[in-house]
Formats: C-alpha cells, structure tokens, sequence
C-alpha cells in the first residue's frame, strides 16, 4: 500500500479516498480503479464545503461512481444520501433489514440534534449473496450494530469497511432491542476475524487499522457506540 495523504491510500488494484464528515466524524469512503469507475461509501455528508471536496475529487480523478453502498442506515451514515442522488443520480443500496432505520433516521436526527435531514429517497435493496460483488466488492450480513449492519470485503486489495461493526481497539455496541454484545462478538468472530489477519480495515469512524493488530483488544475490550 502506498499511502500519499492522510486520508488517500493507494492499493494493488484501487485507490480509497477518505472524508470524514459531519458533527460525528463519520467517515465516506470512494473506491475507484485506474479507469475511473468507483463505489461511494455511507456518504454522510452535511455542509457544503464538504460536499465540494468529495465533488472536487471525483471530478478531478475523472471518477463514474457507479453505486452507493451503506453498511447501515443510522442518520450520520445517510446523511449525504440526498446530496449524491440529486448530483450522481445514484440511489442507496441498503440492506431490507435496514428499511426501519431508514425510514425512521430523519425523525431520530430531529430528535437528537434538531436538525433536518432530506430524505425522501426511495432505496435500492441489496442483496446479501456472497457470490454478487458491486464493483470489487463482495457483501458480508454482520447483524450486531444493527439488524442489518453489512461489510463490503474486496478478497484482490485485501480491504474490509466494516462500518460500525468493528473499530480500532472497538466494536460497535448494539442500537436496537434483541441485539447483544455476545451477537456482535460471535458475528465478528466468525466473518471477519477469518479473513487474512493482513487485511486492511476502514471503518465507518476514527482511524484505519490491520485486522491482526486489532485481535488483542477484540478479546478484551467492547463499547464503542458509533
């Protein structure tokens, strides 16, 4: 990996560019290979100088964004689901077992922090196959976070975002009732912590990590939020 910035990381096959967005630091992430085809990832932006940034390095890569995948849809991961649609026409592909929290996130954002978010997007349901890839991008079901909380894993760059799954030193505590630590524990277990100990984790906040590093802290330590 070669990496020119903070936040650009060039790969065998792809280059990912990280933003980190809004009052919680979410991270968006675009994938995209030499021709100039890219995935977009939880864009969760909200201010327009942000915008323009991401916009500003799509254009200037010369980038097709092809999808927009969500790991999950709590507000601060959709919030920029609007704003991609209305420039790159480009619908979110969520999860079906996500469709409540979709629904229901402006009204939770209204609540939390009073302020809007435009959302009266329709969603495209992914399917949750691990034969079907978007782009390089092979879909893992990790239910923990959320009932519907996905993975996207490309097996050629070694790359997993893992959303708000599992951080660094982390995982992502349970938001909804019948969820439990145990559940995210074992999911993590059995989906991700059997990938190549070499693989490059982004998660969906804070710092990027290898999986092997993070083992340590995954057998002792669980509780952040995301």
């Amino acid at each position: 990996m070669l990496r020119t910035s903070d936040n650009i990381f060039h790969l065998k096959h792809h280059t990912i560019a990280r933003f980190v967005v809004n009052g919680l630091r979410e991270n968006t992430y675009i994938m995209h290979d030499e021709t100039g085809t890219g995935i977009i990832i939880d864009c969760g932006v909200r201010r327009e100088t942000k915008e323009e940034r991401i916009a500003n390095y799509i254009t200037s890569n010369e980038i097709k964004l092809t999808d927009h995948l969500i790991t999950h849809c709590h507000f601060d991961h959709i919030w920029g689901a609007q704003w991609i649609f209305d420039t790159y026409g480009l619908l979110p592909i969520i999860s079906p077992l996500e469709l409540n929290n979709y629904t229901t996130a402006p009204d939770t954002l209204q609540k939390m922090l009073h302020r809007p978010l435009p959302l009266p997007l329709p969603y495209t349901p992914l399917t949750i196959n691990p034969s079907h890839t978007y782009g390089p991008l092979t879909v893992i079901a990790t239910p923990g976070h959320t009932q519907g909380s996905l993975c996207f894993y490309s097996h050629d760059d070694g790359v997993l975002f893992s959303g708000d799954t599992l951080f660094k030193g982390y995982v992502g505590l349970p938001k909804e009732p019948g969820l439990t630590i145990e559940q995210v524990q074992s999911v993590i277990d059995q989906h991700i912590m059997t990938l190549p100990p070499e693989t490059l984790v982004f998660p969906g906040h804070g710092p990027e990590f290898i999986l092997k590093d993070n083992t340590i802290f995954l057998l002792n330590k669980v509780g952040r939020s995301g």
